[in-house]
């Protein structure tokens, strides 16, 4: 029996199921939980590179610098400030867009903000009041953002004071953007911003990898244009290049995206306080699994893990699976440095008991370098390969091959004793 419905009782029925899908949406800058927290560890301390094989044994092969330390704890300080108000209130982060504080909750991390960006000491008591007066005048508040929470992570980790104007843009706070640009340059300058603003950038940075002598990287206005276009000035058989940039990061770098909105260019800043590579069977790095531990100012919305209780709006040493090196290449991330590192690397070569010691070589930063095509000999021996004394990871290189590692190696070979018939 077919059951007629009038034009009104229709309407009626569609505005009471758009009112109870809006009585159980979650309220504007409500909290929510996010199972992405899971991953944080805020308690690691050892900043480092580790290398993990094909059968799953780990080696650290690198530990952050004192001031790569330094710039790190900075970040994760600001992020595990703890803090309260005694007035429920919201507060403008950005435009007419606001998030909500609750009395009854506990914070952890410096508020985020896009509006009136300024360093605030990281002691609860400082942040406490900060957040009482702006609870009585419920606008824009002094926090931080993404970019400029980086920022001064980095003036701690180069020693400089916090009221210096280093990494800092001409309106006080650092942006994505700035990040972009001061990493494409050796020198300061003006250009063409994504809304076609004049903009100024500084050689306060530089960029992680051989693509920061990348052609194309002048003309770039986002870091995925850089992406799309970097694989042509890769050499041929050095493996992924993005996987190889990345690998390139020590803690303390940042990972810096840039993208074009229809009102300018937007984008993130994120500290990275690790690095975990892991390799195939083929020695390539594997991108899914490789990842980087960050620290960030996630969003402005607050966030909560429910186990731990954790409300905040900062990731602190994060390692899950958006960290990995597939997906934020997928989202155009570009490593930038603050920190000098060394120039050029020895290359040396050890014919463990035969002849024909190929020629010492000379690596440059970034630069993949092709060994030696000569072989040695040893009577009664096969060579086998070239196995370096260094890393954990490779087992053996052949003649020719690219090596691509910034360190000084000595290449030892490897020999197979022929059996007589």
């Amino acid at each position: 029996m077919k059951i007629k419905r009038s034009k009104k009782y229709i309407l009626i029925m569609i505005l009471m199921a758009l009112v109870l899908t809006m009585s159980f949406a979650p309220a504007y800058g409500a909290e929510e939980e996010n199972d992405d927290y899971k991953y944080d560890s805020p308690k690691l301390k050892e900043f480092t590179v580790t290398k993990t094989d094909s059968e799953g044994k780990s080696k650290t092969v690198y530990t952050a610098s004192t001031n790569r330390e330094n710039t790190c704890l900075k970040m994760n300080a600001m992020a595990n400030v703890r803090w309260s108000v005694d007035t429920s209130f919201r507060y403008y982060y950005q435009g007419d867009k606001r998030t909500r504080i609750r009395k009854t909750y506990t914070y952890y991390g410096l508020p985020y903000t896009q509006k009136n960006r300024d360093y605030s000491s990281s002691s609860r008591t400082t942040v406490q009041k900060m957040m009482t007066k702006a609870s009585l005048k419920a606008g824009p508040v002094k926090g931080l953002d993404c970019s400029s929470a980086a920022a001064y992570a980095l003036r701690k980790g180069k020693g400089k004071t916090e009221s210096s104007t280093y990494l800092m843009g001409a309106n006080g706070a650092y942006v994505s953007y700035g990040f972009l640009y001061d990493g494409m340059h050796s020198a300061s300058g003006t250009a063409t911003s994504i809304s076609g603003k004049s903009i100024t950038y500084r050689n306060d940075l530089s960029y992680v990898g051989w693509y920061g002598d990348y052609k194309e990287a002048d003309k770039a206005k986002t870091s995925m244009r850089i992406v799309n276009k970097l694989k042509s000035a890769y050499p041929e058989g050095t493996g992924n290049i993005y996987s190889n940039v990345y690998a390139k990061a020590r803690p303390g770098d940042v990972l810096v995206k840039v993208v074009k909105k229809d009102e300018g260019p937007e984008g993130h800043v994120m500290m990275i306080t690790g690095v975990r590579l892991v390799y195939k069977k083929s020695g390539k790095i594997d991108p899914e699994k490789s990842r980087f531990v960050i620290s960030d100012q996630n969003q402005p919305e607050i966030r909560y893990l429910k186990d731990e209780k954790w409300i905040s709006s900062w990731r602190r040493n994060y390692c899950g699976p958006n960290s990995s090196f597939k997906l934020l290449r997928s989202l155009g991330y570009l490593p930038v440095s603050a920190f000098s590192r060394e120039d050029s690397f020895t290359i040396k070569y050890d014919v463990n008991g035969g002849t024909g010691l190929p020629k010492v070589q000379s690596k440059k930063l970034y630069k993949p370098i092709k060994l030696r095509t000569k072989v040695p000999k040893r009577k009664g021996y096969t060579f086998l390969g070239w196995k370096p004394k260094r890393d954990p990871i490779k087992k053996l290189y052949q003649p020719g091959e690219y090596f691509n590692e910034d360190i000084n190696e000595t290449f030892i070979a490897q020999w197979e004793k022929i059996e007589e018939p």
